[in-house]
């Protein structure tokens, strides 16, 4: 932006919160083609096709808060009409969006611009200086006073917002989403990634109450999931809602990424029950990406000269049975058997649940441990093997105050953490006037049940 242009200044309102968001230049003034269906007017249940040139760009906040950054889109349409037709279709998406956010735990206290998510919220805001309003929570409007409209062919905009064309603020819409950073995923895993499945529960929950209003993702993949994390909630959350889309009337097209499909959708089924599927085999894709490894799924469930093992369960239980190999601490099969569950034909029933799903892969890695009586001492040991055996019994009582209490892997990590510090002050207590050799016991003792917690828990 050269000195002599002014900023484009969004501003997004609320009921006790202002954010006010000052836009970039966009890198490269070349747009890219986007097509939407939308709905046409004068045919109830019809929808028109209809293009866009959308160009993406960043703004940065005035205020400190906890985005800083937001994404950008700047969509121009040919005409008024599909303006003001794309404008009611982005509306819907967000509202969409923002009430299936409104459906997860934790809301009481939250402003729209903060997370708990399941879908990162998305604001639109109108270029031709009027004021949009959501659901009456939301508010937008681009920093412009009445005057500055009647003199924009004089520079109130930014003359990269129009493409270098002729000014028209009524062809434009602007998008403002919080950014999100892309994930690293590992690209194999020996061991399940257990400790991330519940910060999946916020997701699967978005997910279904998108689908009870009627919305479809439509494109749920790793490319399309990140991670938030403020001082008051974490989890994982869908972006890039473009490609979403409603399930009544039926899509006349879809935009997809053929790789990860729900196979009957790849091969031309369009039903709701189809699309609700699709959503949902995308997002179990994504949960064994984190629990197996990317690479792992691309390359074992995703791909094959006899078609894809993501398309048939037994092929993926095998591959999920050769991957997790059962020790002699942990066996698999539960959480084998609960991970299995989306692939198959079940995912189309519309009760099916992603939450209750999530919820089934934290209850079955509970029950993966497996837990044996510790043996007694044998006749005969030396002094040395009983002070050995004495220590084994502390090991096991620890591990046993460990495992007393329910909660997946994160949290059993945490309970063995405080039976060591536990155990560990007793010792100190008891033995503070005998030599130093008791005070390097207890180290031992905190070092060596250390190592049971992590590699006998499933660390």
């Amino acid at each position: 932006m050269t000195p002599q242009e002014p900023e484009l200044v969004v501003r997004l309102k609320g009921s006790g919160w202002h954010a006010e968001l000052v836009v970039a230049a966009p890198v490269t003034a070349e747009p890219r083609e986007v097509h939407f269906n939308v709905p046409a007017p004068g045919s109830p249940g019809g929808l028109r096709l209809i293009s866009t040139g959308v160009r993406y760009t960043e703004a940065h906040s005035r205020q400190a808060s906890h985005w800083q950054r937001w994404h950008v889109k700047i969509y121009r349409c040919a005409n008024r009409t599909d303006t003001e037709a794309l404008r009611s279709y982005l509306r819907q998406q967000a509202s969409d969006v923002q009430g299936a956010n409104a459906d997860l735990p934790g809301q009481e206290d939250r402003t729209p611009i903060e997370p708990p998510w399941a879908v990162v919220p998305v604001h639109i805001v109108n270029t031709d200086g009027s004021t949009e309003i959501l659901d009456g929570t939301v508010q937008t409007e681009l920093e412009l006073a009445p005057e500055d409209l009647m003199r924009q062919l004089r520079g109130v905009y930014p003359t990269w917002l129009f493409d270098g064309g002729v000014p028209s603020p009524d062809l434009y819409l602007l998008a403002v989403s919080p950014w999100m950073k892309q994930l690293s995923w590992a690209p194999f895993l020996a061991r399940p990634a257990v400790e991330q499945l519940p910060d999946f529960l916020g997701m699967g929950a978005g997910l279904d109450a998108l689908h009870r209003r009627g919305m479809v993702h439509c494109d749920i993949k790793p490319d399309n999931v990140c991670r938030y994390h403020t001082a008051n909630a974490a989890g994982f959350v869908l972006i890039d809602i473009d490609a979403a889309t409603r399930l009544y009337p039926p899509p006349e097209s879809l935009r997809y990424t053929r790789r990860w499909a729900y196979g009957r959708l790849a091969q031309g089924k369009r039903s709701d029950q189809v699309l609700r599927a699709h959503d949902r085999f995308g997002f179990a894709l994504v949960v064994l990406c984190t629990l197996a490894g990317r690479e792992w799924v691309e390359q074992t469930l995703l791909s094959g000269l006899g078609g894809r093992a993501a398309d048939d369960r037994d092929a993926v239980r095998a591959a999920l049975r050769r991957r997790w190999q059962n020790t002699a601490e942990l066996r698999w099969e539960p959480l084998i058997e609960a991970a299995v569950e989306p692939f198959g034909r079940e995912i189309e029933h519309p009760d099916w649940s992603a939450l209750l799903w999530v919820d089934s892969l934290i209850n079955a890695e509970r029950a993966c441990v497996v837990r044996r009586p510790a043996p007694g001492p044998g006749p005969g040991d030396r002094p040395e093997a009983a002070r050995s055996e004495s220590m084994r019994r502390e090991l096991d009582g620890i591990r046993r105050t460990a495992l007393a209490l329910p909660g997946p892997l994160p949290a059993r990590v945490r309970h063995g953490y405080e039976a060591v510090q536990e155990r560990a002050w007793e010792l100190a207590v008891r033995n503070a006037l005998m030599s130093g050799a008791a005070a390097g016991a207890v180290v031992v003792v905190a070092v060596l049940v250390l190592a049971v917690i992590v590699f006998g828990m499933g660390g």
